[in-house]
């Protein structure tokens, strides 16, 4: 058994291969190993179907939006993935992983924040290919999990989609109740909301998590 397949399984029978020149493209940008699961797997799903790795390049002006005229994050960040209720999984070329939480407009992004890098191909490894299901997950107002009775009350979700809210909102109370979720464009959503709301850098390790507001100077 090879070393991905010790990390992801089997090939999924839904993902899509990955032309060459994209793969091309991104050499020296990306980690070799998620290169690797592009190759193997294509674009696949992880964590049980929450997470969905994609192409980076037709995010590229959501994310020139968003961290354009940042210090640390301008020019550099990539999404690389997206969660079925619109966490972005990006990937800065300075400083790594991060994820994007729509839930409280915040980037998590450890080795921006923390003394101690951690090597790339580890960060791949530990915060995209084992991802748990649970870390794309949302809570209703007795603090049940969701995912799967949205899954059951609106069916799979097809290629590119999400469940979201129905109108981008800053209203809390809208998110904490499944019959309000309905299935909508995955890259329509993301850039709607992401270009609305602005992300603020975490570390939940630190008393205080907020960081700063990404722009900040």
């Amino acid at each position: 058994m090879t070393e991905l397949q010790m990390l992801i399984g089997e090939v999924p029978t839904d993902a899509t291969p990955v032309d060459p020149g994209i793969i091309s493209r991104w050499q020296g940008r990306l980690p070799e190993l998620l290169l690797d699961v592009w190759r193997s797997y294509g674009f696949t799903s992880l964590a049980m179907g929450r997470l969905h790795l994609v192409d980076p390049e037709p995010f590229e002006p959501l994310m020139s939006y968003v961290f354009g005229g940042d210090r640390d994050l301008k020019d550099d960040t990539h999404t690389i993935a997206f969660g079925n209720f619109g966490e972005l999984i990006v990937w800065s070329e300075r400083h790594g992983w991060g994820m994007m939480s729509p839930v409280l407009s915040s980037l998590d992004m450890r080795n921006l924040t923390e003394a101690k890098p951690m090597p790339a191909e580890l960060q791949i490894e530990n915060y995209v290919l084992q991802a748990t299901p649970e870390v794309f997950e949302r809570y209703d107002a007795q603090g049940k999990p969701m995912h799967d009775r949205i899954k059951a009350a609106l069916g799979p979700l097809p290629p590119g989609g999400l469940y979201a809210t129905k109108y981008v909102t800053r209203d809390r109370n809208e998110e904490l109740f499944v019959e309000n979720y309905e299935i909508t464009s995955a890259f329509e959503w993301l850039q709607e909301f992401y270009s609305s709301h602005q992300i603020t850098l975490v570390d939940w390790m630190r008393d205080d998590p907020m960081v700063r507001k990404i722009k900040q100077r």
